[in-house]
């Protein structure tokens, strides 16, 4: 039983990992996108690889579920279970399903095709190459 808490503990701190990286890397990602496009160029983008993100990020979402299972044991565990506890679960669930979604898709948005042709043309504009066709 004791093994049992050490590793609900460890799984939970690597829950609070997860979930600080995501916020503080998502943010990041969102900056280095806006250099290289535009809000609307950026929809486009992001349409094109909603399928393959959700596809991508399934695995992910159910290794940070089976984290959030681990961390409503080690509540149970310690009673801390009640109103907090269930509330900090449901912020987890609504906030961190979503951030692995959001941080998949923003690296296929930025590895895509049209965030490299985007950052060429923005190039070739601020060096002023070719400038007689735009």
């Amino acid at each position: 039983m004791q093994n049992s808490y050490i590793v609900d503990v460890f799984l939970s701190g690597v829950l609070w990992v997860i979930t600080t990286y995501l916020f503080f890397d998502i943010k990041a990602r969102i900056l280095d996108i806006e250099k290289v496009m535009v809000a609307h160029t950026l929809t486009i983008a992001m349409s094109e690889a909603f399928k393959v993100a959700t596809v991508i990020a399934t695995p992910f979402c159910v290794f940070y579920i089976f984290l959030l299972w681990r961390f409503y044991s080690l509540m149970v565990v310690s009673q801390s279970w009640g109103a907090g506890g269930m509330g900090l679960l449901a912020i987890f669930l609504l906030i961190g399903i979503p951030m692995i979604w959001l941080q998949i898709i923003l690296i296929c948005v930025r590895r895509g095709r049209i965030a490299r042709s985007s950052e060429k043309i923005r190039e070739k504009i601020a060096t002023g190459e070719n400038s007689d066709q735009w």
